[in-house]
């Protein structure tokens, strides 16, 4: 039987769901604002892109229940 089959059968993971709700936009903000800095020939998307992304990425991190 599967690890996973086990521990979603057995173990309330509404915590480990919320975890991960929150932590995957909080990567994509970390990229986003890695971005920002970069010099046009450096970054293939422009900066234009990048701040409404991490500002996406934190509305949508912070309005989870």
């Amino acid at each position: 039987m599967s690890v996973v089959a086990v521990l979603t059968t057995t173990v309330d993971l509404r915590g480990a769901i919320a975890f991960s709700s929150f932590a995957v936009p909080a990567y994509y903000a970390i990229a986003d604002t890695a971005a920002v800095p970069l010099r046009a020939d450096a970054n293939p998307a422009p900066r234009v892109v990048a701040v409404p992304g991490l500002a996406g990425c934190a509305v949508l991190a912070f309005s989870l229940p």
